[in-house]
């Protein structure tokens, strides 16, 4: 959640230094007339205060979608988990079963995938395959 609030707040710095440049370059460039339509204190205010005010818009959205996207993630866990825990207990309490029919390479594969699956969802850029070598180990 830090490093979402971290990036939306250097997007929108970004996109308020970006905006500022260009009132500036816009300014700059205006005629003498129109220049004397304007005071200074309007044309400062145009150029900090309400570029700031677009600025911290764009964080809350930026925020609330991160939010958004982080909360749905984490309402995605619990399934995958409770799928993991469905196959590894049937695993479990299936082991004379499985051993019977000779099913324990369908079992392995079934847990690889659901583990897979909770893997993903908390490190979304782990190589795959990465997470069932390493539980396999222990």
């Amino acid at each position: 959640m830090v490093a979402g609030s971290y990036f939306a707040s250097m997007v929108a710095t970004g996109f308020g230094r970006i905006i500022r440049g260009r009132v500036f370059d816009r300014v700059a460039h205006f005629s003498v007339h129109q220049v004397e339509e304007f005071s200074t204190a309007a044309l400062i205010t145009r150029t900090t205060n309400d570029t700031t005010q677009v600025q911290q818009v764009l964080l809350m959205l930026l925020s609330m979608a991160i939010g958004g996207v982080t909360l749905s993630l984490y309402q995605q866990m619990p399934i995958k988990i409770d799928r993991l825990n469905l196959v590894l207990d049937e695993g479990l309490s299936g082991v004379p079963v499985i051993r019977a029919f000779d099913r324990g390479a369908d079992q392995s594969r079934r847990f690889a995938t659901a583990n897979e699956a909770v893997t993903k969802q908390r490190h979304p850029r782990q190589p795959p395959g990465r997470a069932a070598a390493s539980n396999s180990r222990t």
